[in-house]
């Protein structure tokens, strides 16, 4: 995303067809709403808008499917337009683990279908790779369900999945499996599948066992443990190695093998073979541990593969939902299926989109909570066929008038504390068939049911009103001058510069990179033992996230555009914070650094108060007590706080030190790159830079002397050392900065008076 997303001639377009707000639609140049029911019809009506492209009469039918969809008919058919100009240079993707509707089967299809049309086939479409993961299939699940009715299995063993919570044939399931004989789950909790099993057996975590895996074909990585077993379980693949040992029908392989790591050693002198290299087994196997992946088919193309030649069948395709409301279910970034839903620092991580944490909600938008009477909060009955669920209700900017989204991985009665009854359980408005399971496209209603849930949303305003701290353009302004967005202020100071004899640390973040995932954030709260404070201290804006996504909505409330920009201690030369602090807690270090002396600080949080940024935190109770084995997870090169005392990001000061040390220990200048901070490493896109400003030929010196370096509130003349390169957005014109359609009437229905936000 990060390479094709650099500005200039070649950046490419992203367009986002959908329901509900995703990151991929905040992400997207251009993005228009439709049902979940009509994504067929806008495949169908591209095709049919290709020219020089011979379609069958039926799918002809579809060149106005713009205006039956009530989307802006220019343009659709400028979005065909670019496609066909670029052919052999595109993608068109549908579909995700929560998108299946009725006419999904006939959607891929399409895909295919109009993929070939355009030339991606070999190119940008690889048919000779293709991940192994995500093998398993809803009909393998009712095969399976039919086979339990039918007396045909004996010994059920359950390992990795929990269908007696995530799926909408959870109920056929739990009949079923009464009828198996025997029924064992290795499952690490007693959780919902667990609790219907005769034996449970834990199998521990990956970070304890032996392992391998083939991510795509010819791709090997070697998994070894990186800690002792912290209770007494044993891996599924060492249980399944045993259970097998006295079988005639188990793999010599593992006849032969004391233990499961015997076992991997010799599934590896098959990949040895292809990829020894000259080396003897045992370097082979040393420098596969060091280096954890081997790659035995080396540069690969694009996989060719004919053309698609199938044909979607219009007589079977079913229409539109006959309902007010359409239901779309969908999964958090970060929550998933709820299968990590017990785990405290993803429940507080916020929603990338709408900011809240600790609970699932069901999204309006605003023009469906105008016409339904809604406030943020209010609970409402979701009806979905027969079944009814009580959810409150979040108004979601960008959401389809006509859909109402809920995530599933909530509502958990058997996850554990954090997790158990927290939320609701959104697999009960899902629907099974005897063929698949459908989570979207299925026709919904709600009403008031009375009751108000007080959402903790950890951002509290969400609009630039005009203000110039987030700088972005289009393309084509940037083409004619890179620095075009951009406010630069004139700025005096009575304070002389700071003098730096050796290193100035700074750090560069690239928005046009940045998708506002909030990877970073959870680095930083495992880097450096940042608490997790619960609901009701979030409500009070006590969070203590040293490093935060703000997202700001821009355009107008029914399909607006968002920015985001990651916001951490700016490490400012004129900090405001340091000439307010009456105990010199914070102060100015000789690299540059706005450091915390927490041994000084006696909470008086001036430095907060005095903060443009607003990136301090104060931690009101001694939230460093951990449980056993939860002690074992802190950071031992970082101070655990105790009460009373401000935290802040530090700029990872303990990896610096290591860093330099290690460069002083090896007797070399400190190389560009040799340190990391947490936020650095774990982005995935590269987003964030961090280096030595000292050094001309450093990454972040060059970001900063960047034709769309920016600093934020520079009037203020604080003189950050995180500078930010302007977001770009490849579109014709930019939309204002504000959110212009009754934006009063908007406020008013996302904020509740009694709510946080």
């Amino acid at each position: 995303w990060a390479q094709v997303r650099k500005p200039g001639a070649d950046m490419v377009k992203l367009v986002s067809f959908e329901s509900t707000m995703t990151l991929t639609g905040l992400n997207a140049d251009e993005r228009i709403r439709i049902r979940p029911s009509q994504q067929l019809d806008v495949v169908l009506g591209l095709i049919a808008q290709m020219p020089g492209v011979k379609v069958a009469k039926t799918v002809e039918n579809y060149k106005d499917v713009a205006t039956r969809l009530n989307v802006p008919s220019e343009a659709f058919a400028k979005i065909a337009k670019d496609l066909w100009e670029n052919r052999g240079k595109s993608v068109v993707i549908a579909g995700g683990l929560t998108t299946e509707t009725e006419n999904s089967v006939h959607l891929q299809i399409a895909v295919n279908m109009l993929n070939s049309m355009l030339g991606n086939d070999g190119v940008t479409i690889d048919h000779a790779g293709g991940y192994n993961h995500h093998q398993g299939s809803t009909s393998a699940l009712i095969g399976l369900i039919n086979d339990m009715e039918a007396g045909k299995v004996q010994t059920l063993i359950i390992n990795g999945v929990n269908p007696v919570y995530n799926s909408p044939h959870r109920d056929r399931f739990v009949a079923a499996s009464a009828k198996v004989p025997m029924v064992i789950s290795t499952a690490n909790s007693n959780d919902e599948t667990a609790s219907i099993a005769n034996y449970v057996l834990p199998s521990g975590t990956s970070f304890e066992a032996w392992g391998d895996y083939e991510f795509v074909p010819g791709v090997y990585s070697i998994q070894q443990p990186t800690i002792r077993p912290l209770h007494k379980t044993r891996s599924f693949e060492e249980s399944l190695l045993l259970w097998t040992q006295g079988s005639a029908k188990a793999p010599a392989r593992a006849k032969g093998a004391k233990d499961y790591y015997e076992y991997v050693r010799g599934q590896w002198r098959g990949v040895y073979s292809k990829a020894s290299g000259g080396k003897s087994f045992d370097d082979f196997w040393n420098a596969t541990l060091q280096n954890g992946v081997v790659d035995t088919v080396g540069n690969r193309g694009a996989g060719g593969g004919p053309s698609f030649s199938g044909a979607v069948h219009i007589d079977e395709i079913k229409k539109g939902v006959d309902a007010p409301y359409e239901l779309a279910l969908y999964t958090k970034s970060h929550i998933g299926d709820g299968d990590m839903a017990n785990v405290s620092f993803i429940q507080e991580l916020p929603d990338p989109v709408t900011k809240i944490v600790w609970e699932n909600y069901l999204n309006v938008s605003p023009a469906a909570a105008k016409r339904e009477k809604l406030r943020e909060g209010d609970v409402v009955t979701l009806t979905v066929g027969k079944n009814k669920i009580e959810v409150p209700v979040h108004v979601q900017p960008g959401m389809h008038d006509n859909v109402v989204s809920l995530a599933i991985g909530f509502g958990r009665t058997r996850a554990g504390k954090v997790a158990n009854k927290l939320g609701v359980d959104a697999f009960k408005v899902a629907v099974g068939d005897d063929k698949r399971a459908i989570y979207s496209g299925l026709a919904a209603s709600f009403k008031k049911s009375g009751g108000w849930v007080d959402l903790a949303c950890t951002q509290g305003h969400h609009q630039l009103e005009g203000r110039p701290h987030v700088v972005e353009t289009t393309l084509t302004n940037y083409m004619k001058n890179p620095a075009s967005g951009k406010h630069e202020h004139h700025v005096f100071s009575i304070w002389p510069e700071h003098q730096y004899n050796g290193h100035k640390w700074a750090m560069s973040v690239d928005l046009n990179a940045c998708t506002g995932c909030s990877a970073c954030v959870m680095a930083c709260n495992m880097e450096n033992n940042v608490p997790v404070v619960g609901k009701a201290y979030i409500l009070q804006g006590r969070e203590m996230h040293w490093i935060r996504i703000d997202r700001y909505y821009k355009g107008t409330p029914d399909n607006p555009q968002a920015v985001f920009e990651p916001m951490m201690c700016q490490h400012c030369e004129n900090a405001p914070c340091e000439t307010v602090c009456p105990v010199l807690a914070t102060v100015h270090s000789e690299e540059g650094l706005n450091e915390m002396v927490y041994n000084r600080c006696v909470g008086t949080r001036y430095c907060a108060n005095n903060c443009p940024y607003k990136v301090r935190r104060f931690n009101w109770f001694n939230y460093s007590k951990r449980e056993a084995p939860l002690h074992m997870a802190l950071n031992p090169d970082v101070t655990v706080r105790s009460r009373g005392v401000m935290e802040k990001c530090s700029f990872c000061v303990q990896r610096i030190r290591a860093g330099t040390n290690k460069a002083k220990d090896e007797k070399r200048k400190l190389a560009d790159g040799d340190i990391k901070t947490a936020c650095q490493q774990t982005c995935p896109t590269d987003a964030i830079v961090f280096g030595d400003l000292a050094d001309p030929n450093s990454q972040v010196a060059k970001m900063h002397k960047d034709a769309r370096a920016f600093s934020v509130l520079q009037e203020l003349n604080t003189v950050p050392r995180v500078r930010y390169l302007s977001r770009v957005r490849n579109t014709e014109t930019s939309m204002p900065n504000i959110l212009m359609d009754d934006k009063k009437e908007l406020e008013k229905h996302m904020h509740h008076e009694g709510g946080h936000a």
